[in-house]
């Protein structure tokens, strides 16, 4: 029964080889779509004033043309860079690299050695 759905004189029909590649289009069009509609919004970035003693912090989305360091609210001073939260502890840090540092930057809590882009 099925065979003969799909299958003409031992060929498989046009329309099942149409119908099958229409669909694999369409999946592939709806992955791209997908892909390219959810990077559009930005994610929030954890920031962090330099300052000791201030211990200023906030998560927010960063927008296009914001220059680092900026002013920090709390302090007033331009300190406020972002930073990253550790992946074993969850405290934020600030990056090696923004206090003139060398890398790798260690969490203040746990010690754990974070690389840029891992």
């Amino acid at each position: 029964m099925i065979g003969s759905i799909l299958y003409r004189d031992g060929q498989l029909r046009p329309a099942v080889a149409y119908s099958v590649i229409g669909v694999v289009v369409l999946v592939a069009a709806y992955m791209v779509y997908a892909a390219w509609a959810g990077s559009g919004a930005s994610r929030p970035v954890a920031m962090m004033c330099m300052t000791p003693d201030c211990g200023y912090q906030r998560s927010e989305r960063l927008q296009v043309g914001e220059t680092f360091p900026a002013a920090c609210p709390r302090c007033g001073k331009n300190s406020l860079v972002p930073a990253f939260t550790c992946p074993e502890c969850g405290t934020v840090n600030v990056w090696n690299e923004d206090r003139g540092l060398k890398p790798p930057t260690r969490c203040t809590k746990c010690g754990r050695e974070v690389y840029h882009g891992r």
